[in-house]
């Protein structure tokens, strides 16, 4: 749970020092007491700075749950990127990221490398974009493989205004070994976000994250149904 809250701070920290940066943050809680003692908190923000042709960018996503005094769920990650517009459309640029799970199986992934990503369709409505990126990626395993590969990730992007005030969004990514294609890691968000005032939304968000090799004991697919309030900060 601390690094959720440093994440949220950092992330206040960001927006605090520069007030050209447009940014978004989710953040849901809940604590339930009874039969069943329950405790969850998530933490779902991007940040992005443009001047000129350049841009940078930067996302932090942690989860962290337990029930009956027990941990059930401990995430953290985070990615950073540069971007430099070639036009309205195309983007180029180089990213980074790092991800750890403690109920997944991995102690950590890092990965980083030359990306580029397409505004494939834009209108008042609707909107997807698509990434490519080329990466370096090392994986150190729980039970104590420790693999280092090249990789590749596609990712879409996709928005949908319903109605005025509420929008269906999708981000899904996929992650794989270009050496072993049984090694790749899948991530959805699905969500709903209802627009409360300019700068306050209430969302609900599906996320699955899936990985094929996992150390034995562990299950490949992790679920998450989560209740965010968010913020808009442009």
């Amino acid at each position: 749970m601390k690094k959720i809250v440093l994440g949220a701070m950092l992330f206040s920290s960001l927006l605090l020092a520069d007030d050209s940066i447009s940014a978004k943050a989710e953040l849901g809680y809940s604590k339930t007491s009874g039969n069943t003692d329950t405790e969850a908190l998530n933490l779902d923000s991007k940040a992005k700075k443009v001047w000129d042709e350049h841009s940078v960018g930067a996302e932090v996503d942690a989860r962290y749950s337990k029930s009956n005094g027990k941990e059930d769920a401990s995430r953290f990650g985070a990615e950073l990127n540069y971007g430099h517009a070639y036009d309205a459309d195309l983007t180029i640029g180089y990213l980074a990221g790092y991800k750890r799970d403690k109920f997944s199986g991995y102690k950590y992934q890092i990965y980083t490398g030359p990306y580029a990503e397409y505004k494939a369709y834009k209108s008042d409505l609707q909107n997807l974009a698509l990434e490519l990126a080329a990466l370096y990626a090392k994986d150190k395993l729980e039970d104590g493989r420790d693999e280092s590969y090249a990789s590749a990730r596609v990712r879409a992007i996709y928005d949908y205004q319903i109605m005025e005030n509420l929008k269906f969004a999708e981000d899904l990514s996929y992650r794989t070994s270009l050496k072993e294609g049984k090694h790749y890691f899948v991530t959805s968000k699905t969500s709903l976000v209802n627009k409360i005032t300019d700068i306050f939304s209430a969302g609900i968000t599906y996320r699955v994250d899936y990985a094929y090799i996992v150390p034995e004991g562990n299950k490949r697919t992790d679920r998450a149904f989560l209740v965010n309030l968010i913020a808009i900060y442009n």
